[in-house]
């Protein structure tokens, strides 16, 4: 008998793009920073919604793509993920969850949310938003 082989996961990995990330909790905000980094992403972590609006409104092309990690706060959550769309608007925001979402889909775009994410965030589950958010547009052919 042979023993199965499993191959191992392969994560796509990020190339240096800049990730604004806001996680209200300072544990929780440098492991999710540890773990863009080693995703081959540059993580910019902020505690506050107030300072990540103010680091948007200052350097809006700063930042390649959103993440916002509120936890249990989902509706905070939303609110910020608004009021960042709001500001660059062109930029992808993902939303971390703990709980389901009772928005539906127009909602969520109207949020400027490409993804959203179960909270706490899971290594594969990031990475493969991060890839599909960060992809560029398929063009279209005549």
């Amino acid at each position: 008998m042979c023993a199965a082989t499993v191959a191992p996961l392969v994560l796509p990995l990020g190339s240096g793009e800049t990730v604004l990330i806001v996680e209200n909790e300072r544990e929780r905000l440098t492991r999710d920073e540890e773990e863009l980094a080693a995703l081959g992403y540059e993580p910019i972590g902020f505690e506050s919604s107030v300072d990540a609006l103010e680091a948007c409104r200052s350097q809006p092309g700063r930042f390649d793509i959103i993440l916002v990690s509120l936890g249990s706060q989902t509706q905070n959550g939303l609110d910020l993920a608004r009021a960042l769309h709001k500001i660059v608007p062109h930029k992808p925001v993902l939303l971390a969850a703990a709980s389901s979402i009772e928005v539906n889909v127009n909602g969520l775009a109207e949020t400027g949310i490409s993804e959203v994410l179960r909270w706490p965030l899971v290594s594969s589950e990031l990475a493969a938003a991060l890839a599909r958010c960060l992809q560029p547009p398929a063009t279209l052919r005549s």
